[in-house]
């Protein structure tokens, strides 16, 4: 029979596999901001902090939502 030390111990290892399979995409430099789709220079995924900000909030809502 196993005690709550050994139960938190069998979750703790579950949650690290799950995280080390789980990655999320990386985004690759298109030459237009992900969000506003404004072009931006050379090698920048973002023309701001805000789009920056904004995609993030975005992505997690989407992630909560199961899309």
């Amino acid at each position: 029979m196993t005690d709550i030390f050994d139960q938190a111990s069998e979750i703790e290892e579950m949650q690290r596999k799950h995280a080390l399979t789980y990655r999320k995409p990386i985004l690759s430099p298109i030459g237009k901001c992900y969000y506003c789709l404004e072009l931006v220079e050379e090698n920048r995924i973002f023309c701001n902090s805000d789009c920056r900000d904004g995609y993030s909030l975005e992505q997690a809502a989407k992630e909560r939502n199961g899309r």
